[in-house]
């Protein structure tokens, strides 16, 4: 009998700690979030929220009438991210800025890691870094602490089990409908997953290869489809929330006026460019075919991705999902006839799952980087949606009548206890409304002399370079009392003494 301390040892085993490319695309995200916290934090809804938020745990209740502006006092307000309001608020009266900023990173990290390891199961894993690489750019430009960044994880595991479903030939299970009651309480995208059970549900019926297939597939994709209707119908905001995200389509005002919802722009190469670019490379060059359905659904993302920026996301995390199983063994195919790189062979080799081992080192290398970022407090700058050294000043001169101010100062004025003319609300102001606020802040003088006079402006803040800034120089009655490189204060003649401009 050989005694155990003779025994020899097993060398250690460092292969358990390594981590897998789905790990990997969350560490990413993660210290890329916490890189750039001020950029995250750089948003005027965020502030809106953040304020939303802790209204609702003073008043334990829904703010359903607007208590935030001097516009539309009473006004009808369905609050529905009420829930990432909540969450919000509570990271920040817990953390400060630094709370909102490892919320965001948290879930960007999530929402990449769910992505990476559903492709990964589906595609090679080169083809895999390619198309996450291309998801991480897309999504950068809207990595802000706001409520879809919360819902994107629910998103990516909601159209996962949907595609997942579709691709095996069987109905989506019934558990995740609970997914779209919590994602129809944290922002309106859940539309975009309802609309994806009924579109997979008709190619569910529509590829069906017999009339019992087709019945079959009818009935349990039709009966999914209308519990995730009823699903997404569990919110405080009852039909109301329901029915909200439709009202934003055909806004062609706010399509015109507010970034997100703006066209695409092509002015510089970016990755919207590059995936419509691969998309005709895979076509055209490698001969890789899609089911005519899902050729549809990839352009029905990219028309939206193209008419509003604010889709780019569904490319982002939509798209790779929707064509990952098609594409698979097509893509195994042209590669099985390369031979095998070195290269490919180490990508292949982190395409495992993680072991506990290299989990646990993950969390550790999460948790000093967190702590290292969070020993630095987050300076909030000014900026064009943070105008503190202008609303300093108004505070000093004691300018606190009802103001006019730049719709992207909204979100900035409630967070500091100053009702605004408008903020990000815009399914509150309506259409009609921001036509108005358009006409008068670029400086036509009948729409900025109404309002002026209708709303009892004594103050206004706006950005230097909007129209009314110039009309009112030289409006008697008003008064330039401050300007820097982000916001211009005028006051009404006798509402000042000092004027404060540098």
């Amino acid at each position: 009998m050989v005694d155990a301390a003779q025994q020899p040892t097993r060398p250690f085993a460092w292969r358990s700690f390594a981590p897998s490319w789905p790990l990997l695309a969350a560490i990413c995200a993660f210290l890329k979030t916490l890189a750039y916290a001020g950029d995250v934090l750089h948003d005027p809804d965020t502030y809106l929220h953040v304020a939303a938020g802790n209204w609702m745990l003073a008043h334990h209740a829904l703010p359903v009438q607007d208590p935030f502006s001097h516009t539309m006092p009473g006004a009808h307000w369905v609050v529905h991210e009420w829930l990432a309001e909540l969450i919000l608020a509570t990271a920040y009266d817990v953390l400060g800025w630094w709370g909102l900023a490892f919320l965001t990173a948290g879930c960007f990290a999530l929402t990449m890691a769910l992505l990476a390891r559903w492709l990964m199961d589906r595609l090679e894993p080169m083809i895999v870094l390619l198309l996450l690489t291309l998801s991480f750019s897309l999504l950068l430009p809207h990595l802000l602490a706001r409520p879809h960044l919360l819902a994107d994880p629910i998103l990516v595991a909601w159209c996962a089990g949907l595609i997942g479903a579709r691709d095996a030939g069987r109905a989506p299970s019934p558990l995740l409908l609970p997914l779209m009651t919590i994602w129809a309480n944290l922002h309106a995208g859940f539309m975009a997953g309802v609309a994806l059970s009924g579109f997979l549900a008709g190619e569910a019926v529509l590829t069906a290869t017999s009339g019992a297939a087709r019945w079959s597939a009818a009935r349990s994709w039709g009966s999914f489809t209308l519990l995730a209707v009823l699903a997404a119908a569990l919110t405080p905001n009852g039909i109301d929330g329901l029915l909200l995200p439709l009202s934003f389509v055909d806004k062609s005002v706010m399509n015109s006026y507010i970034t997100e919802w703006m066209s695409a722009k092509f002015d510089g190469f970016g990755p919207l460019e590059l995936w419509i670019l691969l998309l005709l490379a895979g076509g055209w060059t490698l001969g890789l075919k899609l089911p005519p359905l899902r050729v549809l659904l990839v352009l029905g993302f990219t028309h939206l991705a193209l008419a509003h920026g604010r889709y780019i996301d569904f490319i982002a995390m939509i798209s790779p999902l929707a064509i990952a199983a098609p594409l698979g063994g097509q893509i195994r195919e042209l590669l099985a006839k390369q031979q095998m790189s070195s290269l490919r062979g180490f990508v292949a080799a982190l395409a495992r799952r993680t072991e506990p081992a290299g989990l646990a080192a993950a969390l550790g290398v999460a948790v000093v980087a967190a702590a290292l970022y969070a020993s630095t407090p987050i300076v909030r700058e000014d900026g064009s949606a943070t105008p503190g050294a202008a609303l300093a000043a108004a505070q000093r001169l004691h300018l606190d009548g009802p103001v006019f101010n730049a719709q992207s100062f909204g979100g900035f004025l409630i967070f500091h206890g100053v009702r605004p003319f408008i903020d990000g609300r815009m399914e509150m102001y309506g259409e009609a409304f921001l036509s108005r606020f358009i006409d008068a802040s670029d400086g036509e003088e009948p729409a900025l002399d109404q309002a002026l006079a209708h709303y009892g402006i004594t103050w206004t803040l706006l950005h230097p370079k909007d129209g009314a800034v110039r009309v009112l120089d030289r409006m008697a009655g008003w008064r330039r009392v401050f300007a820097d490189e982000n916001a211009v204060i005028h006051a009404r003649v006798g509402t000042d003494e000092t004027a404060a401009t540098r």
